[in-house]
């Protein structure tokens, strides 16, 4: 590294800003260097961030406050807080252990008593949790709004269904969701997605990772109306049935009237490819002949397994650092015969 030192400026901001496309691991790194490294590499060193769990998004939110506007400059975020915490879930899973257990009624009311309050006490827990995670995420969105290009969330109920801020990201390109965002839970405070209109958004990739994130709803809340000039949609983890391919059907125009509060997908549209989890429901021969009209869609055979978590960091790692992603992999007429032929 010492060597930089003696690089010309210019080739060596060309240099940092090519190293910066990991987790963030190499801007931080390189800011360790030498004072003329740090100084050259400062603009890149958020370029590429990775955070997972609520600490590591705690203090990135608070780095966001101290930096200038000028050096926040993340294009590529990858924001995993599925997991709850510790907190939050013995929260929740003491609820199964709230139970009176005395037959004498006394007794039996003393602790009914305790239970309500209890209760009342891990809704708080879990409330708050959600309430600070959301205020978290909307900040951070928020301040890098203007250079993020590429996006992979996941967000706990808890955190989603306090999402309140309309956000606006007008340079994203790519968005993977394994949470339902932008959308809110069903029973969340707000309807609608969370993303205002993004005419640059391309690739949507959503996950079916929760039993709440049905991808159905993106159908039903019109993927058109946050994703207005999208090309590639790829839907991963879903349970392949009549419902979702009827679903599909409407949202491509493929059969009228639409089902109830299915839009229509953008007139953009080039691909659609359909990645179903294991295992399957069951799917009736005229939705399979309904699909098959329509040339943009391909249907991927299930995995054997379900993909390992580091599945979708990795894939983010490949899209910043400007490896082949799954997209690139895909070749029309590969695959159409995997479950509709």
């Amino acid at each position: 590294m010492a060597a930089l030192d003696h690089v010309p400026p210019e080739l060596c901001s060309l240099i940092c800003g090519f190293a910066c496309t990991d987790s963030g691991y190499t801007g931080r790194s390189l800011s360790l260097v030498s004072r003329y490294i740090r100084t050259i590499s400062q603009p890149f060193k958020l370029q590429s961030i990775a955070l997972c769990g609520r600490q590591q998004i705690l203090g990135f939110a608070a780095l966001l406050t101290v930096t200038p506007a000028r050096l926040c400059r993340t294009r590529y975020l990858y924001l995993d807080e599925l997991d709850p915490g510790e907190e939050a879930r013995e929260a929740w899973l003491s609820f199964d252990s709230l139970l009176p257990e005395s037959s004498d009624d006394g007794i039996f009311q003393a602790q009914v008593d305790q239970i309500e309050r209890q209760e009342g006490e891990n809704l708080k827990i879990l409330d708050d949790f959600g309430t600070e995670g959301a205020r978290l995420v909307e900040s951070i969105l928020r301040d890098i709004s203007l250079t993020l290009e590429v996006l992979d969330v996941a967000l706990n109920e808890y955190v989603a269904e306090k999402m309140l801020a309309t956000i606006f990201l007008p340079r994203l390109t790519d968005l993977t969701t394994r949470s339902g965002f932008p959308l809110s839970p069903a029973g969340a405070d707000t309807d609608g997605p969370h993303l205002a209109p993004c005419a640059t958004l391309r690739r949507l990739h959503i996950v079916e990772a929760d039993p709440w994130a049905w991808s159905m709803r993106f159908f039903e809340n019109g993927i058109s109306q946050f994703a207005p000039a999208l090309t590639h949609l790829r839907i991963s983890e879903t349970i392949l049935d009549d419902d979702f391919l009827e679903c599909l059907a409407g949202g491509l125009g493929l059969c009228t009237p639409l089902p109830d509060g299915v839009t229509l997908l953008p007139a953009t549209l080039e691909l659609l490819l359909v990645e179903p989890g294991f295992p399957n429901g069951e799917i009736s021969l005229d939705d399979r002949q309904v699909l098959d009209q329509d040339r943009r869609v391909i249907f991927q055979p299930p995995e054997e397994y379900l993909p390992e978590h580091d599945v979708f960091l990795q894939e983010w790692l490949d899209k910043a650092g400007g490896a082949p992603c799954h997209w690139d992999r895909i070749r029309v007429g590969d695959v159409r015969a995997g479950l509709i032929a």
